[in-house]
Parts: C-alpha cells; structure tokens; sequence
C-alpha cells in the first residue's frame, strides 16, 4: 500500500516537476553550457524528471562540446563504467584526455584522475602503472583528493612508484582532512 501510494504521488507530481527542468532544456537548446549539464545531472539521478542514463550522457556530451569540462568528466565515467549505457572505453579514455590536457579547475584533475585509473587497469589502453602514478600526482596537486588516494595506493604498494608508506601515509593525511572517506580510510587501515 506504502508502495502505491508513492507511485501514485510520484506519477501525480512528475508533471509539476518535468516543469522545473523548461527552463533548462531551453538553456540547453540555445547551446548554454551550464543548462545541458544540469540537465544531464536531472535525468542522470532522477531529479524532477523520469531516470534516463541515455539522455544524460548525450547531455553531458553536449555539455562538453560546449566546453563545460565537469560534463566531459560526467559523461567519460558513465561510458566508463556503463552507467545505465552501453559501455565505450575508447569514448571514455578521448574524454578523460580532453579535460586532462585542455580542461580547467576541478574538471581537469578530475579527468586526469579518471585517465590515470584507466592506464593503471590497462583499459583502452596498455597498463602502464608509471603513467597512472604521474596522472595521479598531477589531479592530486590540483587538489583532487581521490587522486590523492589513488597515488597514496600506487606509493603504499610500490605499484609503478618506490614504495613509499611514509608518503602514502602524508596523502592519504591530507585528503582525509578534508573529509574524503576513502582517504580516512586508507590512513585507518595503515594505522594497524
């Protein structure tokens, strides 16, 4: 009954709802930037609008073409990983080179962050651990902390790095200090 009764609301709400993303989908068909993004993300998640991984990454996409490098990281992950899409690895790894090496701010250390963790499993490309390491350095300066414990990772193991528990101990330290979890983490388990 609980059940039907949020479908029920879900369904009498999503054209009030669908109303919120208009303004958007304008914004987006006159080609700004920002507008395709948000959108991508409403029907990446759901938000007011029906789920829809396919129209999202196509969003994200031209979100992207627009020059909106968060989008490009967005939609390289989706194809990545295959988020509710057909998987494209070789989309991904372009997008991911694209805002690493021409993108700005938090966009660009996240694409490198994402090529990195591509050239350390070898996907679309050969694995080459040196390369994933130096990726990692470079988002990590840039202040992206998953990078952060990413390379923390390759240091702790000595994976394409010398082995570096005292270094991967300060980065897994930092991002965890800015509360990213996975570097609490990380620095919880070397602790033991």
């Amino acid at each position: 009954m609980k059940r039907a009764m949020t479908m029920l609301l879900f369904l009498v709400a999503s054209p009030i709802l669908a109303q919120d993303a208009k303004p958007l989908e304008a914004g987006c068909a006159r080609g700004r930037a920002i507008d395709c993004f948000k959108l991508g993300v409403r029907y990446q998640r759901g938000h007011g609008v029906l789920p829809n991984p396919t129209k999202a990454v196509l969003l994200f996409d031209s979100a992207c073409a627009l020059g909106d490098p968060k989008a490009c990281v967005n939609a390289a992950t989706m194809y990545n990983r295959g988020a509710g899409i057909k998987p494209n690895v070789s989309r991904a790894m372009t997008l991911y080179k694209q805002v690493c090496t021409d993108g700005k701010g938090a966009g660009r250390s996240a694409g490198c962050n994402g090529l990195a963790t591509m050239y350390l499993q070898g996907k679309a490309v050969p694995r080459d651990l040196a390369k994933a390491a130096r990726l990692y350095r470079q988002a990590c300066n840039a202040g992206n902390d998953s990078a952060c414990v990413n390379l923390g990772a390759q240091l702790e193991r000595g994976l394409g790095v010398g082995r570096d528990k005292a270094a991967a101990e300060l980065l897994y330290g930092s991002a965890c200090a800015r509360n990213h979890a996975k570097g609490c983490e990380a620095l919880s388990h070397m602790s033991k």
